[in-house]
């Protein structure tokens, strides 16, 4: 048997009777996750979506494990349709019908993988920066190795999603690819690396979020006063919405054309308008 308490010490989990809503999936993470959170003394409720995805359902298997550690078991169902995006989409319809508070688990290993997905991408400083050790997400500082090791201890046979191994996913390549890859190139194992990278990233991105938010997004001097790290913060704020919205880059470059006098007035791509008016920008419009 492994050491649970040194594993639990790492993770961040509520205090000894107090409630933790676990997102169970059946493969090693997630059942590591219900172990470790029994085992810290939290009052365990185990969650389990079925995609109707494949012919063979993992339901049946987490309930039973829910019910050998004498825990809570809540199944629920979604129908994701085959076609494009299929992992996002799945990952939205779960995220429906599970609690707003749910525990997930990930581990050291997915957060980087997470952070070369988003590089790709282009992300900002946040998206690089990735999740936060949290009751959400507790065991951010565990690899994976950990977690099958903790199952293998149970002697638990986790379900392996084979989905996982197919390189058509940019998230596989990375693991099977990519890290294997620098591991190799920079004769170092460089999760935890780039993991205390994503941590001071987290910790700068948060500095200048909150220099940030004490700014008069709307006046042009202020902004044109201001390092373009903290301005566009600022304009990234005043310009993000509650039907979700999110401006992009060139949105707020655009804008900036106004704060530097370029333009009189812009048009980004939800349909808001920004003019420039007695040294003060106004948002015209929105369209729905």
């Amino acid at each position: 048997m492994v050491d649970l308490s040194s594993y639990i010490s790492r993770c961040q989990f509520p205090s000894e009777g107090n409630p933790i809503n676990c997102a169970v999936s059946g493969g090693a993470d997630s059942v590591a996750l219900m172990i470790l959170a029994k085992y810290a003394r939290c009052e365990v409720t185990v969650y389990h979506v079925n995609h109707n995805l494949r012919k063979e359902s993992e339901a049946d298997f987490v309930k039973e494990l829910a019910e050998r550690f004498e825990l809570k078991f809540v199944s629920c169902q979604v129908t994701v349709a085959p076609g494009p995006n299929l992992e996002a989409r799945a990952r939205e319809k779960r995220f429906k019908v599970l609690p707003e508070l749910v525990a997930t688990g990930h581990t050291m290993d997915d957060q980087v993988e997470t952070f070369f997905i988003n590089l790709l991408r282009g992300s900002s400083l946040k998206g690089l920066s990735g999740m936060e050790l949290s009751f959400d997400h507790p065991m951010l500082n565990l690899r994976r190795s950990e977690t099958e090791a903790i199952v293998k201890s149970f002697n638990i046979v986790p379900f392996k999603d084979p989905s996982n191994s197919d390189l058509k996913y940019l998230r596989n390549k990375i693991r099977h690819t990519l890290i294997p890859m620098l591991n190799e190139m920079s004769n170092r194992d460089i999760v935890p690396v780039i993991a205390r990278q994503m941590n001071l990233m987290r910790q700068d991105n948060e500095y200048l979020e909150q220099v940030a938010t004490g700014v008069q997004a709307t006046d042009v001097k202020v902004l044109r006063g201001l390092h373009k790290a903290i301005s566009s913060r600022a304009l990234r704020a005043l310009l993000t919405y509650d039907n979700g919205y999110l401006p992009s880059e060139q949105d707020i470059d655009k804008v900036y054309g106004v704060v530097n006098l370029e333009h009189e007035a812009t048009q980004i791509k939800n349909g808001t308008i920004v003019k420039r008016s007695s040294g003060k920008l106004k948002i015209e419009k929105q369209l729905k």
